[in-house]
């Protein structure tokens, strides 16, 4: 399956059921934290009509399902002209991964569904969101309930490293990259401030310059020492990792690239998959973790592992929670 983004600004949807009206909010379970990912199917003009149909199947019984929290999906309004494509779009917000979608995927609606299409070439996409915390990320800087973990993203624009050379000299507390000695060496806090970056004039977002993520280390009511996280768009690469944050000697220690064991493409599954990510979550420490770089122990923002064309500062922090 494919994982990649593309605008829709100019494709009018209409929901596949006439008559069904669109999920807008969390209503089945609004205490529950939920996991939306969104996919998209592209099938040539010809097979529009059959996909369309089969698609307004599915609507009803996939929000009956006991993890689906929400479901929608929708396809295009207008067939596209010739030698265009079509396509339907889901959104579908689980419970719990991956065990909501694996029961999704082995219902008797979608056993149907995958026999009507048997004969439809289908091109699937995907993309998942993150529900963003209502924390200001200086807030998320200060005094955290438990340990924490961000990151801020530079995006050099270019495989050359020039772009993010030239970005990284605006601010020379923070001109460091971590691909050499300078790999997770501390720098000052406002490195891992997004109004840093901001207020020096760069612009926020994926194809912007420079992004802001707080790891979401809880999945289904559990927070766990080895989660994962997504950095966003990575030049067309995945874009999940996983690190290693827990309580030692009373000082919160942060390891990046625990690289779980058996992923599939062996090295070349690393960064991950949205679909592989979500079967490793894990509790651990560094080393049933499988970290591959060292602990980092103490308060700290410092220089993250990097590649030409990016930059990472990581905070972690949690040594007044595991003081405690």
């Amino acid at each position: 399956m494919k994982s990649y983004l593309r605008n829709f600004d100019s494709d009018e949807l209409t929901i596949s059921s006439p008559g069904l009206e669109t999920e807008t909010a969390n209503e089945i379970a609004p205490q529950t934290e939920a996991h939306p990912i969104f996919f998209w199917a592209y099938v040539n003009e010809d097979d529009f009509d059959t996909t369309r149909d089969d698609f307004a199947k599915i609507n009803v019984p996939t929000r009956d399902e006991p993890g689906s929290i929400r479901y929608d999906n929708s396809c295009t309004k207008k067939r596209r002209a010739s030698g265009g494509r079509t396509f339907c779009f889901e959104n579908v917000w689980y419970d719990t991964l991956p065990s909501a979608q694996d029961a999704h995927m082995s219902t008797a609606h979608m056993g149907v569904f995958f026999g009507d299409t048997a004969g439809v070439v289908i091109e699937w996409g995907m993309s998942t969101l993150n529900l963003l915390s209502t924390q200001s990320p200086s807030s998320l800087l200060q005094s955290p309930s438990s340990p924490s973990i961000s990151y801020i993203k530079l995006i050099g624009g270019g495989a050359d490293n020039s772009g993010a050379v030239e970005k990284l000299a605006r601010i020379p507390e923070c001109n460091y990259q971590g691909m050499g000695p300078d790999m997770y060496k501390v720098v000052p806090d406002k490195c891992c401030m997004l109004e840093t970056w901001t207020d020096a004039g760069f612009i926020e977002g994926d194809n912007a310059d420079v992004t802001f993520s707080a790891w979401n280390k809880n999945n289904n009511g559990h927070e766990f020492s080895c989660p994962v996280g997504d950095l966003g768009a990575l030049g067309g690469f995945p874009t999940w990792v996983r690190g290693y944050q827990g309580c030692e000697n009373g000082k919160v220690a942060y390891a990046e690239s625990c690289v779980p064991k058996n992923l599939p493409g062996g090295a070349h599954g690393w960064p991950m998959s949205a679909e592989v990510a979500a079967q490793n979550w894990e509790d651990g420490d560094h080393d049933s973790c499988h970290c591959e770089e060292p602990n980092l122990v103490g308060d700290q923002c410092f220089v993250g592992k990097t590649f030409p064309g990016f930059a990472f500062f990581g905070y972690s922090k949690g040594d007044a929670s595991c003081a405690q």
